[in-house]
């Protein structure tokens, strides 16, 4: 799935832009020497969906993509690949920093910010809860 950001718009896409007067010829032009997207987020486990993959892996995985297709493709400008999932403390932020992560995102974590509205029992279990205190359930 990754590999189709990582291209530039195909070009039927970009005649149909500019046939319907969306693009001009000149950024019909730009587009099909960048990708879809320059940032690309390598979401491994979280406390939401997930797909079981390890951040190691995910990560490595997807900045050999971007490298080669980079390269491949000749963009000028380098596609950043951030981080995301299962960082909820600094160590992990720092591990994913230390992987090469040009930024990264949190989610689950933030339910215990003062922002959340999560009720305060709630952000005392979530500051309680350990690892062995997840589990994986199906669904849908």
């Amino acid at each position: 799935m990754a590999r189709h950001f990582l291209e530039p718009a195909p070009d039927r896409i970009l005649d149909e832009l500019v046939a319907a007067g969306h693009l001009t010829r000149d950024e019909a032009s730009l587009a099909r020497r960048i990708p879809l997207a320059e940032d690309l987020t390598a979401e491994a486990d979280s406390g939401g969906h997930t797909d079981n993959r390890p951040l190691t892996a995910l990560y490595s995985t997807l900045v050999a993509l971007a490298d080669r297709i980079a390269a491949e493709r000749g963009y000028e400008r380098p596609i950043r690949v951030g981080a995301a999932g299962g960082l909820g403390t600094p160590q992990s932020v720092a591990a994913a920093f230390s992987l090469g992560a040009a930024y990264v995102l949190t989610g689950s974590v933030n339910q215990a910010s003062v922002e959340s509205g999560l009720a305060a029992s709630g952000k005392e279990m979530l500051a309680r809860a350990g690892l062995a205190d997840v589990t994986m359930a199906p669904a849908a």
